[in-house]
């Protein structure tokens, strides 16, 4: 008979390329951690920082003129974010000793990841006819979706608290963007908000399958960066080489030189920023980390703020706070299920 022991690849089964799951899901911090101060330090710290450089450079390439030009090419950001990404999982798993197996059928890495790039592709499109602040306050509301189509399937029902939350966060972005000022006469916000909302709808997506690939084979957190980040690659080479925007790139990138640079360091701070994101995934769970992230959300918009000057009044501030409490109480709401996630 055949050994059970035969670590080869046949290429013939491409859904189970990975049939042990990792041993070393919870070794992956690096080892100067040990402190848990420290470590909750270095990554707020981190994700702040990246993050905040992310949005910068973002909006810096998406929302600027190029001597009457605009860069456009959505495809190419998505496209170089995600090989940037996957070069940093690479050289992070090298580092920490993780196994590639990672005991999940190749089939549910690929939906994952047709879902996170999905959600990013629509994320940047939204990004030509609103403002990054008005992007980033609509990407909090990640649980508004999933709730209703969870009611709407009968699958779960929800506390008052959790609906609370929800319109929290819904009036606080109608308050937000209502008061945000266009800043080009084209601007089409329903079509960005609606943009903003199918990401959501994707990312609502993302979730259900990571937790579906977790409660099968608990892989590391490195195994959803690298493969999510693999398979999104290979989708999206055949729509950047397809759509011819690898001459308009270059073209592009020759007469503007700054884009360039403004491009590799949005890749770069992506790269670092989701490795302190799988950091705190890893030491913290999906609940502090959604905390987390959240009030980087917020960081995010100040920067932008000051660094862009976006128009800023009360009732801008009036609906930021407004989602930050619906994120605070949706977010308190589930601390009781944070153990199933």
């Amino acid at each position: 008979g055949k050994s059970k022991n035969n670590n080869a690849v046949s290429p013939k089964s491409p859904q189970k390329l990975d049939k042990e799951p990792a041993k070393s899901n919870n070794n992956t911090s690096p080892s100067f951690l040990a402190s848990g101060i420290v470590k909750f330090a270095f990554i707020i710290c981190g994700i702040y920082f990246f993050y905040g450089c992310y949005g910068v450079f973002k909006e810096k390439l998406t929302r600027r003129t190029y001597d009457g030009e605009k860069f456009y090419m959505t495809n190419t950001l998505v496209f170089l974010e995600c090989v940037f990404n996957l070069v940093a999982a690479l050289i992070a798993m090298k580092l920490t000793k993780t196994p590639l197996q990672s005991g999940t059928t190749q089939k549910d890495w690929a939906v994952l990841s047709i879902s996170y790039f999905g959600s990013a592709m629509s994320s940047n499109y939204a990004l030509r006819d609103i403002s990054y602040p008005t992007q980033v306050v609509a990407k909090s509301c990640k649980a508004v979706p999933i709730m209703l189509a969870n009611v709407a399937l009968g699958r779960e029902s929800y506390s008052l608290e959790k609906w609370f939350a929800v319109l929290s966060i819904i009036s606080g972005i109608i308050v937000f963007t209502l008061n945000t000022k266009a800043e080009e006469s084209h601007q089409n916000k329903l079509l960005g908000l609606f943009l903003v909302f199918v990401s959501l709808c994707l990312d609502g997506v993302t979730g259900t399958t990571q937790s579906k690939i977790k409660k099968i084979s608990n892989p590391s957190a490195y195994h959803y960066m690298l493969f999510m980040n693999f398979y999104s690659c290979i989708f999206l080479s055949f729509g950047f080489f397809a759509s011819g925007e690898l001459s308009l790139i270059t073209g592009f990138i020759s007469k503007h030189p700054e884009a360039f640079i403004y491009l590799i360091l949005y890749a770069l701070s992506s790269a670092f920023g989701q490795i302190f994101i799988f950091l705190g995934f890893m030491a913290y769970g999906a609940v502090r980390l959604a905390l987390i992230t959240a009030t980087r959300k917020f960081f995010t918009l100040l920067v932008s703020f000051v660094v862009f000057g976006h128009h800023f009044n009360l009732p801008i501030a009036f609906g930021m706070a407004l989602v930050g409490l619906g994120i605070y109480l949706e977010k308190h709401s589930d601390k009781g299920k944070s153990k199933g996630e």
